[in-house]
């Protein structure tokens, strides 16, 4: 009888506990001056919030500054296909301090078999250069608000709820040479804080490799 009390104990704190998950712009891995380039990498957030996953990103500047990500995160027994794109526009910032800044907004989501998590990033990222040459690095951060929406399929309803979260990115770029790059990056997540089972993200890091390409795309 004690073995069965502790057993459907266990099972109802297991079922009560909050889902979580990684977001689709963690990391974000931009750098105020993010370059024109396409790249592959790899996040790996904290346990709980999903194991290695991998997205690959494509950015381009010019009088239209987009970019666009897809990959997949969450756990391996339930993998979550992540997508998003950003729209992006340099800062000026004066004085004599060599400080970039550029300003962002993304719209992007999460899908698993049971939970779509929709989410608008709006927020800036401050940095600079380091070196001189071919190999500079650009230390940075990124600070950002973000709407979210979580819907829940709990199989007999769904549940839907929205709130505000909050994010900050610690992040490098180093520049390997003309055309290719290294990019890392360590987002800490604050909510959001859901009444559904769906609660929070996580913090997560990530790190991989660009390769720039001069194209442009432009506006009419």
């Amino acid at each position: 009888m004690r073995n069965t009390v502790s057993t459907l104990g266990l099972l109802l704190c297991m079922s009560a506990a909050p889902a979580a998950g990684q977001a689709w712009d963690s990391p974000s891995f931009f750098a105020p001056r993010p370059g024109e380039d396409i790249g592959v990498f790899v996040t790996v957030p904290e346990d709980e919030f999903g194991d290695v996953g991998v997205q690959a990103i494509w950015r381009q500047e010019g009088n239209l500054n987009l970019g666009v990500r897809g990959g997949f995160g969450g756990h391996s027994d339930n993998r979550a296909i992540l997508l998003g794109a950003e729209f992006y526009g340099n800062l000026p910032i004066g004085g004599t301090y060599p400080i970039n800044a550029t300003w962002i907004v993304g719209l992007g989501a999460g899908f698993d078999d049971d939970i779509t998590a929709l989410r608008v990033p709006l927020g800036i990222s401050v940095g600079t250069y380091l070196g001189q040459g071919a190999m500079r690095i650009q230390p940075y951060v990124h600070p950002r608000v973000a709407f979210d929406l979580v819907a829940i399929d709990t199989g007999d309803d769904e549940e839907t709820e929205t709130d505000f979260s909050f994010a900050i990115d610690i992040g490098a770029d180093l520049d390997l040479s003309e055309r290719w790059a290294v990019k890392a990056g360590y987002t800490f997540s604050f909510g959001p804080d859901f009444d559904t089972s769906f609660d929070f993200y996580g913090n997560t890091f990530g790190a991989g490799i660009v390769y720039r390409m001069p194209r442009r795309v432009r506006s009419n």
